[in-house]
Formats: structure tokens, C-alpha cells, sequence
């Protein structure tokens, strides 16, 4: 009789669960076990702002599956409060600790796959946990946030950093009548956006009654009993009532690091396109490996749950199954919501491009969104990057309304064809004055490309 597999994944969130749910549909014989850190397994992280904002009332509608749901409907062995910190791949055994108790002991696998996801920038000179200090990365870290709030009077907030979570956080927390000071080591916010963009957010978020402060490099903490009561820095020193971390994240490698895994040059876990690591029985998916960008064929740091969980899927099909699936090359497709506007990047940015070698022309246009007489029309921006020579698409941002997304959707879909950038032009665009503008935007863009 044919020996079951023993299927384990390592990490319970976008890429687990769906590695875990695939692996049991690809081979139903196969014992699958889903291991998870934290209590929750299968949440939405993206939403996490707009709980704090009271948008979504209720934390819990971000659970999607319970691990009661999840072993009971997908018919996989679930564990929370459980971590993994190292694999003995000769023995083909992990180490697994409960969480709770402290105990460990090892289990046996025959296919194993790392879904660990990213973890938080650590702060310079800041060791250990502090009740006012906090991150936004996962359900637990909300829960944390949302009792410190219910059990102190919060006035004012501090952010370390001005990128997509920073920027989100200070909304959120504005619209609660918290005062938000946003610290950014760049001189402008959201560092990595288009030039143009950076302008147009200097404005937003000044209009906003956020109080920016750009250009902090060194800083330091001041502390009463368990909790910051201060950042210093040179002579200014910014007291609040609680402290947020949003500097970045970095892929969370270190049990496959210990584990003699290959780390590659983007800090994640080293894999192939069937998305097999230096170890063959060993899979890896999500934020903590690398993926590989598409217009660059350089290795890179996804961060999104949409890829983490098309990469699960694949994670789990390819360790059960002979028939083995590639996994694509990706096309940063990303938007965020601010201030009532919204903010679509896709492709390359103008400084990307240019530094791998491309030789790029932009053209930008703004049009409303819709015929300007409707009562919602609003002006929309775009800035497109195309190689100077052959016109093809490298990348494009997006500032406007709703219809950010779509535009980017049909920027991405020229990318990934390789469609010349000309071509945007001449095309019967859908038009309702209530939906879509007379002049739609791609259009002009397309005609202005020389």
C-alpha cells in the first residue's frame, strides 16, 4: 500500500492556506498539516486601516476561516500558536514549539513548504516590546492596537514612516480626531512614487492636517516604565501617546535561513519557477521568497496578497503533484486610497527604468474623470514611462478617482504584451457621462508618444 505524504506548511496566512487547501484538493490521500505562529490563519491584512477608521466595524470580518473551518471544510490538520525555527532537512524533520507550553518536539514530512510571510523593519536602538509602540502588519497586531485604544485616551500619534501603511495609518487615525505627526527619513512622502506624485501628496496630506516631517535620519527614544514618551530628534523632541512603526518590511527567512535554505540577493528565500528552493522537497511562496520582476528579469519582493496567494496555489499543486505548474513573472499592479483620492502605480517607475538600462521618454496628461459637467467629475493624472526607441510600456502612475484601477489594469495588460505604448490611442473606450469621460485619458496619452 502506497505510503500517504506528509505535506507541511509553515505559516497560516494568503500563501499557507491556500498552499494547504491546494495540496489537499491536488492529492486528497496526502496528510496535510497548516502551522501557524499566531492565533489566526487565512485574514485579510490590506484592510487593516480601515478597521482602525471604523469602515469596517469589526475585526473579526477579516478572519475568513477559522482553523475549526478551515481543517473542518478543507479538510486540512490546523495548528495555531505553533512556530517552526528549524528544519533538519536530512532527516526531513521540523522542530515545533507550542507557542503557549514552550514544548517542543519534531515532526516527520515528506514535501514541506515555507508560506512565512514578511515581518516589520525593526527600530534602530529599540530591543523588546512597548505597550505604546505598535506595527500594522496581521489580525493580532490589530487586536493589540484596539485594546490599547479602548483602555487609554489617545490624542496624539506618531508614524515612523511614509509609505503605503504610513500613509493609510494617519488617515485612519485622523478621521478619529487624532492628531498624526508622520516622521519620513526622505525629504518627500512616499519615497518610491513618481516625482510628480510626490507633489501632489505633499499637498494632499498638507491640506489633510497631517503635520509632515521629512528628512529624519537619527533619531532617538525617550521611556517612562514600558512605554516611549518621546522621539528625539537633534534638538526637537516629539512627545505622543503612542508610536507606530511603518518603515517597510523585510521577508521572514529566518527559520529557512537556519535551515541552510539559499537567501537570494532580494533577502527572500531563493526559489525556482515551480517555485522549488535550494532543497527540492522544499517549497516556498508568499512575501518571504523572491519572485521575479517582469519587464527587468530582476529578483524581487512581492508583498502582495494577491501574488502570495496565486504563489500558494502553485506551492501546493507542485509538491503533490507530477504534473508541475510555473510560476509568473510578476507586474507590480498596486493602488491605495487617499484622502478621498486614489493613487494606482504599475510597471516601472521613471528612476527604475532608467536604472536598468532602458532609455525612457514620459508624456503625462490630466483629464476629468467624467464629462465635466456631472456633478462627481474630478481631474485625473496620469505619467507614463515607455522606452524612447521601440515604444514599449515600462510603467505608468495614476491619480484620480475609482477609474485609477482600470487604467491600470489596461497599462498592465500592454506591459505584459509587450503592446507599443502607441496603441493606447485609437481605441472605442467605453463612454457614459455618469461612468467615464468623453476624452478618456489612455487616449491622449497614446496620441501625445512620439
Amino acid at each position: 500500500m502506497k505510503k500517504r505524504q506528509v505535506i507541511i506548511i509553515i505559516g497560516g496566512n494568503a500563501a499557507g492556506a491556500a498552499a494547504a487547501a491546494k495540496a489537499k484538493r491536488t492529492e486528497p490521500l496526502a496528510d496535510v498539516w497548516l502551522l501557524e505562529k499566531s492565533e489566526f490563519i487565512s485574514t485579510g491584512t490590506c484592510e487593516l486601516p480601515y478597521v482602525i477608521s471604523g469602515e469596517i466595524t469589526d475585526y473579526q470580518k477579516l478572519v475568513f476561516f477559522t482553523p475549526e473551518k478551515f481543517q473542518d471544510e478543507k479538510k486540512v490538520n490546523v495548528r495555531v500558536a505553533h512556530s517552526v525555527d528549524f528544519v533538519d532537512r536530512k532527516k526531513k524533520t521540523i522542530e515545533v514549539t507550542d507557542v503557549y507550553s514552550g514544548k517542543t518536539h519534531q515532526v516527520s514530512y515528506d514535501k514541506l513548504i515555507f508560506a512565512t510571510g514578511s515581518q516589520v523593519n525593526p527600530l534602530n536602538g529599540l530591543t523588546g516590546e512597548y505597550d505604546n509602540l505598535f506595527k500594522l502588519k496581521s489580525v493580532a497586531d490589530l487586536k493589540l492596537i484596539s485594546d490599547y485604544f479602548s483602555s487609554n485616551v489617545i490624542k496624539d500619534a506618531v508614524i515612523l514612516g511614509a509609505g503605503y501603511v504610513g500613509l493609510e495609518l494617519a488617515e485612519s487615525l485622523l478621521s478619529r480626531g487624532i492628531k498624526v505627526r508622520l516622521i519620513e527619513k526622505a525629504p518627500y512622502p512616499f519615497p518610491t512614487a513618481e516625482p510628480e506624485i510626490r507633489g501632489i501628496l505633499s499637498k494632499v496630506i498638507e491640506k489633510g492636517g497631517i503635520d509632515f516631517i521629512p528628512n529624519v535620519q537619527k533619531y532617538s527614544f525617550r521611556m517612562a516604565e514600558n512605554k516611549i514618551s518621546a522621539i528625539v530628534e537633534g534638538s526637537r523632541v516629539l512627545e505622543s501617546d503612542v508610536f507606530f512603526n511603518c518603515t517597510g518590511f523585510v521577508p521572514n527567512v529566518s527559520a529557512a535561513q537556519a535551515s541552510g535554505l539559499k537567501i537570494g540577493a532580494a533577502g527572500g528565500i531563493s526559489v525556482n519557477y515551480y517555485l522549488q528552493t535550494s532543497d527540492p522537497d522544499i517549497f516556498a511562496a508568499g512575501d518571504c521568497s523572491e519572485s521575479v520582476e517582469f519587464i527587468t528579469g530582476n529578483k524581487m519582493i512581492s508583498n502582495l496578497a494577491t501574488i502570495a496567494h496565486e504563489q500558494g496555489h502553485l506551492a501546493g499543486n507542485n509538491a503533490v503533484s507530477i504534473n508541475k505548474n510555473i510560476t509568473a513573472k510578476i507586474i507590480l499592479n498596486t493602488s491605495v486610497r487617499l484622502f478621498g483620492s486614489y493613487l494606482a502605480q504599475c510597471g516601472l517607475s521613471e528612476e527604475d527604468a532608467e536604472k536598468n538600462g532602458f532609455k525612457v521618454n514620459t508624456v503625462t496628461e490630466i483629464l476629468p474623470n467624467l464629462v465635466p459637467i456631472m456633478p462627481d467629475s474630478g481631474n485625473t493624472f496620469i505619467k507614463l514611462n515607455y522606452d524612447k526607441s521601440s515604444k514599449r510600456v515600462l510603467g505608468a502612475s495614476i491619480w484620480g478617482g475609482k477609474e485609477v484601477s482600470g487604467y491600470a489594469d489596461i497599462i498592465q495588460l500592454f506591459i505584459r504584451l509587450k503592446i507599443p505604448a502607441t496603441e493606447l490611442s485609437g481605441n472605442y473606450y467605453n463612454y457614459t457621462p455618469t461612468l467615464s469621460p468623453f476624452r478618456n485619458i489612455l487616449s491622449a496619452i497614446g496620441r501625445k508618444i512620439k
